[in-house]
């Protein structure tokens, strides 16, 4: 098993790098191969693939953040390294936790080949994952996330939505102190938001 690569970019294309690594050629697929230039010398993180019509793969990434995150997007069932790649593409793996934290369906259904359906199912397969992951994104950041996270579990506890819980995080973490408030604070003022939406309707 492969775990990581060390050694110089001979070239770089849409579809993979090849990586000289000690006389032999590697072939890795990478989210952005505009990154790295030939004659560069890189390190990648690797995640061998097995396509049973295609065979072996190769995946690189800078960090094991990044490669964490893509493993779990596509342990989610439909999602592909092609989805992978495609959210890690469309935003930084720090912005897909928060994505995750604040069921954020809206934000995943912008990557290219994800709907609304796509998203809310990586959402609801992720959501009880991203305790391993809210470490990575800062101190004061991982409190503000840890307390959304838990007003989230109330919310789906009282059988709301996602939909609906989307908008009240959304809410809520755009008009609160999140860090100088407490979770019944948090909680009422999203169940105050809940509330006033639902009675438009």
């Amino acid at each position: 098993m492969i775990s990581w690569l060390h050694g110089t970019v001979i070239e770089s294309s849409a579809y993979a790098l090849t990586v000289d690594v000690r006389g032999v050629g590697y072939s890795v697929t990478v989210v952005d191969y505009r990154l790295y230039s030939p004659g560069s010398t890189i390190t990648l993180y690797i995640y061998f693939h097995w396509n049973q019509e295609q065979g072996p793969h190769l995946y690189g990434f800078n960090d094991l953040f990044s490669k964490d995150i893509f493993v779990a997007i596509i342990s989610c069932s439909g999602c592909g390294p092609k989805i992978g790649l495609a959210i890690l593409s469309h935003m930084k793996p720090q912005e897909f936790v928060q994505a995750l934290i604040m069921a954020d369906v809206k934000a995943l259904s912008k990557v290219n080949g994800i709907g609304q359906k796509k998203a809310e199912l990586i959402i609801m397969h992720l959501k009880d994952k991203i305790a391993r992951f809210t470490p990575q994104v800062g101190v004061e950041e991982h409190l503000s996330l840890k307390k959304l996270t838990q007003v989230q579990g109330a919310l789906e506890a009282l059988h709301y939505k996602q939909s609906e819980i989307s908008g009240a995080l959304e809410y809520v973490h755009t008009n609160s102190d999140i860090e100088g408030s407490s979770f019944d604070e948090l909680l009422r003022k999203a169940l105050s938001f809940l509330a006033k939406r639902l009675s438009k309707k």
